[in-house]
């Protein structure tokens, strides 16, 4: 019994030994077969070779070809023209300095930005408008210069000349002036100022947009802190160009208690009165482009009517006399004191140096600028 079951069991032994055998075969059968399908379906790295250049492994479908050789091209260059034998080349910076710029048209920007018909940009007065009453009052749009706002007024007329409407502002201030006195300025004015700027700078706009032979002067508070006064060259256009405009010939005096429009008749007032004049004459007469020249000018006015001695500005500039003389800075009119005082003794000067009947030349030439000056000195021999 013990022998058979000794048999029995190494019978068994031997089939498991036999089968172990032969599922190690399949195995290894099997990967070597999945071994050589893979290896058949991916490519393969070829030694480096110029028929076999070394590239990225990955599918067949997606690989991406070396890049080709780029060849640079020449870079055609067209050379800049040159002058013709005998002439010369204008270089930009004598071209920009030599430029006069034009005008600016507000009718004409009304036309073309607004849709404005052509023949609501401009007046024609066939008849003169009725003449304003002494205590008429009407509505006026200002400026305060120190903030750049607007605001509306309502002024009464006080007196008037033959050339001078005399306003004073009745809302929302109630500015309070003294009759006479305010009588007085406009006399004076009529039979003075109004000679003396025309005959040396020419004349305003007569009768103007309003078709009225008379000028406004207007008294008012709030223009701003650092200014005695201003001339707005848009109030002389119909309100179809500008909506802003007082449709007048005019200009604004400070008439708040202490500014110079508030004690009629003073140096203050009177030589304020010849500057914005200036001002006014000066907008139709010649394109004044140069704002250092154009407040020279007004200033000049001021001592042509008597007041030199008044003139404060050639202080502020002595105080600091790097002021450049042909610049103007963009800030208020207060803080350009010393501008104001180099474009006036700049006039000065030539006034002094040239005299009165040159002067005038250059005061009432089309362009006021330093080209036109350098002409007209040379047309005089000097």
């Amino acid at each position: 019994m013990n022998d058979n079951k000794t048999d029995n069991k190494k019978s068994w032994l031997a089939i498991l030994a036999g089968l172990t055998i032969a599922c190690c075969c399949v195995s290894t059968l099997g990967a070597g077969a999945a071994g050589y399908l893979i290896f058949n379906n991916v490519d393969r790295v070829l030694p480096n070779s110029a028929d076999n250049p070394v590239g990225p492994v990955g599918p067949r479908s997606t690989r991406t070809p070396s890049p080709p050789t780029l060849t640079p091209r020449p870079v055609q260059r067209t050379p800049l023209p040159t002058s013709a034998p005998g002439e010369t080349t204008t270089g930009t910076l004598e071209l920009v300095t030599n430029a006069v710029l034009p005008r600016e048209d507000l009718a004409n920007l009304a036309v073309r930005y607004k849709g404005v018909p052509e023949e609501q940009t401009v007046v024609t007065c066939s008849t003169a408008a009725p003449e304003f009453e002494v205590g008429a009052t009407r509505a006026f749009t200002l400026s305060n210069q120190d903030n750049d706002t607007q605001f509306s007024i309502e002024a009464k007329l006080e007196y008037k000349t033959d050339h001078v409407y005399m306003w004073v502002e009745t809302s929302p201030s109630k500015l309070r002036l003294n009759a006479r006195k305010l009588k007085t300025a406009a006399d004076e004015f009529e039979g003075g100022i109004y000679k003396v700027n025309r005959d040396f700078f020419g004349i305003e706009a007569r009768p103007g947009v309003d078709c009225d032979q008379r000028l406004y002067v207007l008294h008012a508070d709030g223009i701003g802190a650092s200014v005695g006064g201003y001339f707005s060259s848009p109030d002389g256009f119909p309100r179809t160009v500008r909506s802003d405009s007082n449709e007048a010939e005019m200009f604004v005096m400070h008439a708040a208690p202490g500014y110079n429009g508030s004690d009629p008749g003073s140096t203050s007032y009177m030589s304020t009165m010849a500057h914005e004049f200036q001002h006014m004459i000066s907008y139709n007469n010649t394109h004044a482009g140069n704002l250092w020249l154009e407040e020279g000018a007004a200033q000049l006015a001021e001592r042509l009517n008597g007041f030199a001695d008044s003139i404060g500005t050639t202080f502020d500039f002595a105080s600091t006399p790097e002021t450049q003389l042909n610049t103007w800075s963009e800030s208020s009119a207060g803080e350009n004191s010393a501008h104001y005082g180099a474009g006036y003794l700049f006039w000065s000067y030539l006034y002094d140096r040239f005299g009165e009947d040159v002067v005038k030349k250059l005061a009432q030439h089309k362009e006021r600028n330093i080209s036109a000056f350098i002409k007209i000195l040379a047309d005089e021999g000097i």
